[in-house]
């Protein structure tokens, strides 16, 4: 790790710099008063908090209890005030977390600096996300994921880690049940899959303990809550979102979150898939996410944000690792404008459209990486509730981009090749 002073500085003056242009040019949803879909379930659960009642509602949302009971530690009459101040200073922990993280992994500071910018200026990621939609319990978990990874990967053998990653994964899970990837991926640790596979069985027991402080604390959760219905039992979850399922948007939703330098990834795949398996932790977070984005919901790009850690990783990898291709800067700022437009750097997240407003239709958009327009609303962005005709817009852009940048790899190796001659 070899963070420096000057970069904390820089990345605290972007989260400073993103949060009040969001603060100034993003607008609050308007739906329920602010507090969105989901967030009403949690203001009812702040309610219940301030109220000394005993928790009862829906699952899943009625076992999301961290935040709410920040939230009422904050302001327990203006929840949606409460939530955002709770959410911004997640994001504090997260954004320092993120540094350190790509701190154990690449060299150059800039470099790290220059995806901590990806990362926060992200619209689908916390940092923005928070001020348009505010009453949300996806923030503390990510801070909690970002420093578990920290600690298994730079004191992955020290008993106090396994402690350590124990509490944590305890404590997330009583603010999001995905949290339970924290310690199932520090057992991970102990198993190889490059050149050969191998599990430590003792290490990996051992670690195991981990994963039962934090269903153990999952148990005394659900026996201290009253459960009013279940509409999402397991495996109604899966019928319903296999039945639903579009694979196309499943998958153009990872460009739509990550923007073009996803592709950085996949056009090293042999590279990718080998730093997975030499670090299976991470390989089995990213499978984890790919697994509940398919179960969990429609609105893929939040789930995908999740696996963050691992795909800015690889993505500065790619970049560390002397691709040709980033370095020529006829190539590396057009694609860098390109991944400014995907973000939507220069626009705020539209407000979901209203059942008064007029029917919008795809040809009123504008589409070339992301959708804006007079009648864009929030959906219109998200693969899976976009109409087939934006999608199919949005994967000509990307197809178009992954072949010019395929070509431009074949040219350049062949020109590193003649000039060896």
């Amino acid at each position: 790790m070899n963070l420096t002073a000057k970069e904390l500085f820089w990345t605290a003056f972007l989260f400073i710099l993103i949060n009040v242009a969001c603060y100034l040019g993003q607008d609050q949803i308007r739906v329920n008063d602010g507090r969105g879909w989901d967030g009403l379930a949690f203001c009812e659960i702040a309610r219940m908090f301030a109220a000394h009642e005993h928790l009862t509602g829906e699952v899943p949302q009625v076992y999301r209890v961290g935040t709410p009971f920040l939230a009422v530690l904050v302001d327990p009459v203006d929840l949606p005030y409460a939530f955002r101040v709770v959410n911004v200073t997640a994001n504090i922990f997260i954004v320092f977390f993120f540094t350190v993280w790509l701190g154990l992994w690449i060299r150059d500071w800039r470099l790290r600096l220059f995806l901590s910018f990806l990362f926060q200026a992200n619209w689908a990621g916390p940092v923005r996300f928070v001020w348009f939609y505010s009453v949300l319990t996806d923030h503390w978990p990510l801070a909690f994921i970002l420093l578990a990874l920290i600690l298994m990967t730079a004191y992955r053998d020290l008993l106090w880690t396994t402690l350590s990653v124990g509490l944590i994964g305890a404590v997330a899970i009583l603010f999001r049940e995905i949290s339970v990837i924290i310690p199932a991926a520090f057992v991970c640790t102990e198993v190889r899959l490059w050149g050969g596979f191998k599990v430590d069985v003792k290490r990996a027991a051992v670690k195991v303990l981990a994963v039962a402080a934090c269903l153990l604390a999952f148990w005394l959760l659900k026996q201290s809550i009253v459960i009013t219905g279940n509409r999402y039992t397991f495996t109604e979850a899966m019928r319903m979102q296999f039945g639903t399922m579009v694979p196309d948007a499943w998958a153009l939703s990872w460009f739509i979150t990550y923007g073009p330098l996803f592709a950085l990834v996949l056009l090293r795949p042999k590279q990718s898939l080998r730093f997975l398996a030499e670090q299976p932790h991470l390989g089995f977070i990213l499978l984890a996410v790919i697994g509940l984005s398919m179960v969990g919901g429609r609105d893929y790009e939040r789930f995908y944000f999740w696996a963050s850690p691992v795909i800015y990783l690889l993505i500065g990898l790619a970049l560390e690792s002397g691709l040709g291709l980033a370095r020529k800067w006829w190539v590396a700022a057009p694609v860098l404008g390109l991944q400014a437009v995907a973000q939507r750097l220069f626009w705020s997240t539209p407000e979901p459209l209203r059942p008064q407003d007029p029917e919008p239709h795809c040809n009123d958009l504008i589409t070339f990486f992301t959708s804006d327009g007079p009648c864009a609303g929030y959906k219109q962005l998200l693969g899976h509730y976009t109409w087939p005709e934006i999608r199919g817009t949005l994967w000509m852009d990307y197809l178009v981009l992954m072949g010019v940048l395929v070509w431009l790899q074949y040219w350049s190796s062949r020109q590193v090749k003649s000039s060896a001659k």
